[in-house]
C-alpha cells in the first residue's frame, strides 16, 4: 500500500501494518505512474517525468518502509533479490516513507529489451530499469505472499529530482541543523488549513506566516519608484486544494515550449530542463506521513531577483508583468539562476536539439511547436506565462475578421489558456488578467486562501497559491506531530 497522491492519507494504522517475518513479506505490483506496465517506456518525456512519490526518473524501483528497510539492513539504490516461489527478480531498492510495513511495492515497466531506443534496458546511467514481470504468476497478478528479500551486495544509482532522507542512517531531519530549519520552512511553503479554522472568518492563509505580523503594515516599500501598469496585468493562481500530482501539467508544459530531454546522467547533475515541476513533501511521522504538493514555476515578479542581477538585460519585465526572457541576448552568466529564490531557471549545457539539423529527422522536427523557438547551448531559459499564447490571443482579438464584436477590446477571462491549465485534470490551475476584478484570477488572488511563495523576500509573485483545507474524518487520523520531510 502506497501513501496517497497529493491530498495525503494519514489513515490511522494505513502504514501501520505488523512485522512480517522475511520469508512471508508480501509483494505488491503496482503500475508506474508514466509509462504504466512498460508499454509507454519508449516516451522519453514520460521516462523523464518524475514520480509524485518517489521523483525517480528513467527506472523502476522496489519501495521499501522504512521500518522494513531497518529489519532488513536494507539502504536506498542497494541491489535486493526478492524471491517468490521458484521466481526471483534482482532490482534497486528505494526506502519510501509511508510504505506499508512488511510489504514490497515492485514497480512495473521497465527492464524493456525490445520498446525501442529510448525504453530498452540500458546501462546503469542510461536507465532503463528492471523486468518485475519475471516475478509476476498469473495467480497473483497484483499481490503476492511469501516473498523473500535478501542484499546482493551491489548498488544501482537511482536518480531523482527530489531527494529524501534515507533516515535509517542518521540522516533525518531531527538531528542536522540545516535540516530542522528546512522543517521549519515546510508549513510556510505548503500552506494548509483545518476546516474548523477556515470556518473562522478572520481566516487569512498569509497570516499563518510569522512575517506577515512583523512587516504586512510596511510590506511593499521601496526605495526605487514602484512600476505602474495602465494595461493587462497577467497571473496565475494555483489551488492546491485540487492539485492532485497528476504531473499532467509538467508534461503538457514540456510538449508546448519545445523542452528538450537530457537523460539520466543530466538529471543527475541537476540539469534537468523542465520549467515545472511538483515539489512533493511528508508530514509526521515517515512510517505513515501525510503527502503534500506543489506546483511551481517562474513566479514572474513584479521585484524580480533575477532581472537584477543579469548584466546583458536578458531577462526583463514586460509591460504586461512578464518576466521576459531575450535568449539571443542571454550569455549564460547564470547570474539570475543563482539569485531566483524559487530555483526555476534552467541552463542549456548542451544543443541539445542540434541532431535535428540532420535531414534525417526532418519527421522528428514535427515533433516541435512552430510557435516556440528552439534555445541553443549556453542560454537560460524559464516559464513564459506560455507568451506565444497570450500574444496569439492578442492578435486574434484585434483582427475584426476573427472578432467582429470587440475589436480592440479587452481580452474577454478565459479567452487565454496555458499549457498546463489546459492539461489540469482538476482545474487546479487559472490564469488571467488581473486588471479585470471580475476576472477568475483576481477573485483567487483576493480569496483568503491565497498567499505568496516565499512572500517575506517582497518579491511581489504574480504567482498565488490557495491553501489545502483538510477536512480528514476524525476516527480514521491519527494523531501526527508537525515535523515536515523533503
Amino acid at each position: 500500500v502506497q501513501a496517497g497522491g497529493g491530498g495525503g492519507t494519514g489513515l490511522a494504522g494505513g502504514a501501520g501494518g505488523s512485522d512480517v517475518a522475511n520469508g512471508q513479506l508480501e509483494v505488491t505490483f503496482l503500475a508506474s505512474s508514466s509509462t504504466y506496465d512498460g508499454r509507454f517506456a519508449n516516451n522519453a518525456w514520460l521516462q523523464e517525468t518524475p514520480d509524485f512519490l518517489t521523483k525517480v526518473v528513467w527506472d523502476n524501483v522496489a519501495l521499501v518502509s522504512p521500518d522494513t528497510a531497518d529489519k532488513l539492513g536494507i539502504r536506498s539504490q542497494d541491489i535486493v533479490r526478492i524471491k517468490l516461489g521458484d521466481r526471483q527478480i534482482d532490482i534497486a531498492a528505494l526506502v519510501m516513507p509511508g510504505q506499508a510495513k512488511g510489504s514490497i511495492g515492485v514497480v512495473l515497466g521497465g527492464g524493456r529489451t525490445k520498446a525501442g531506443a529510448v525504453g530498452n534496458k540500458q546501462r546503469e546511467w542510461y536507465g532503463g530499469g528492471f523486468d518485475a514481470f519475471k516475478l509476476r504468476a498469473l495467480a497473483a497478478l497484483d499481490v503476492a505472499t511469501g516473498a523473500t528479500v535478501t542484499k546482493t551486495g551491489g548498488r544501482y544509482k537511482i536518480v531523482t529530482t527530489q531527494d529524501h532522507h534515507d533516515i535509517r542512517h542518521g540522516f533525518s531531519l531531527d538531528n542536522h541543523v540545516g535540516d530542522r530549519e528546512y522543517a521549519k520552512k515546510v508549513p510556510d511553503l505548503v500552506r494548509e488549513v483545518e476546516r474548523e479554522d477556515f470556518g473562522d472568518p478572520a481566516y487569512k492563509a498569509e497570516k499563518d506566516h510569522p512575517w506577515y505580523h512583523d512587516h504586512h503594515h510596511g510590506r511593499g516599500a521601496s526605495l526605487y519608484e514602484e512600476k505602474t501598469y495602465e494595461g493587462r496585468k497577467w497571473a496565475m493562481a494555483i489551488d492546491l486544494g485540487n492539485c492532485m500530482g497528476c504531473n499532467a501539467c509538467v508534461v503538457a508544459c514540456q510538449s508546448e515550449n519545445n523542452i528538450p530531454v537530457v537523460g539520466k546522467r543530466e538529471v543527475n547533475r541537476n540539469r534537468e530542463m523542465s520549467w515545472l515541476r511538483i515539489d512533493r513533501y511528508f508530514k509526521g511521522d515517515l512510517n505513515d506521513p501525510d503527502v503534500v504538493g506543489q506546483p511551481v514555476a517562474c513566479q514572474h515578479c513584479e521585484n524580480a531577483p533575477c532581472e537584477t542581477v543579469c548584466p546583458v538585460g536578458a531577462t526583463l519585465h514586460s509591460s504586461e508583468g512578464l518576466n521576459d526572457m531575450v535568449y539571443n541576448r542571454c550569455v549564460g552568466t547564470r547570474y539570475c539562476l543563482n539569485n531566483c529564490p524559487y530555483r526555476v531557471r534552467r541552463f542549456n549545457f548542451f544543443d541539445y536539439h542540434k541532431e535535428f539539423q540532420d535531414a534525417r529527422n526532418n519527421v522528428r522536427k514535427l515533433l516541435f511547436n512552430p510557435d516556440v523557438t528552439v534555445r541553443e547551448r549556453g542560454v537560460m531559459e524559464k516559464c513564459t506565462y506560455c507568451v506565444q499564447r497570450i500574444q496569439a490571443a492578442k492578435i486574434k482579438a484585434k483582427n475584426p475578421e476573427w472578432n467582429k464584436t470587440s475589436e480592440r477590446g479587452p481580452l474577454p477571462d478565459g479567452a487565454i489558456t496555458t499549457a498546463c491549465q489546459a492539461a489540469c485534470p482538476t482545474e487546479a490551475i487559472v490564469f488571467g488578467d488581473l486588471s479585470d476584478p471580475e476576472s477568475r484570477v483576481s477573485k483567487m488572488h483576493g480569496d483568503r486562501r491565497q498567499y505568496e511563495l516565499l512572500g517575506e523576500l517582497n518579491d511581489k509573485p504574480r504567482t498565488r497559491f490557495l491553501a489545502r483545507v483538510r477536512n480528514p474524518n476524525p476516527e480514521l487520523v491519527s494523531p501526527k506531530s508537525q515535523s515536515a520531510h523533503h
